[in-house]
């Protein structure tokens, strides 16, 4: 393989990577998306929640990524109020959570 043909194969992988060459569902979450995906998670962990799981895909849509408004601050609000109180969901907390723009 000659060196010009090395060089041109590199430059293309790595646009090729750069540019999201890879699979669709290769692309990394928004910040969002990320936020989201922790609140599920952590709700979905409370043990007073086994019986009230929530869907990932339902209450974290794909707009969410490309939505303008900063809605990582709303969904830490919601993870970080939410909590079980002698064995019982205990979410009255959240309805301080404010969405950007309501």
């Amino acid at each position: 393989m000659t060196r010009a043909r090395l060089i041109t194969g590199s430059w293309l992988l790595l646009w090729a990577l750069a540019c999201g060459g890879g699979e669709a569902g290769d692309r990394l979450p928004s910040p969002n998306e990320r936020a989201c995906f922790a609140w599920v998670d952590s709700h979905n962990a409370l043990t007073c929640m086994d019986s009230a799981q929530l869907d990932v895909a339902a209450m974290c849509p794909a707009t969410l990524e490309s939505t303008s408004a900063d809605l990582s601050g709303y969904y830490r609000c919601l993870q970080s109020n939410a909590r079980c109180t002698d064995g019982s969901p205990d979410l009255g907390r959240q309805i301080d959570c404010q969405k950007p723009g309501s």
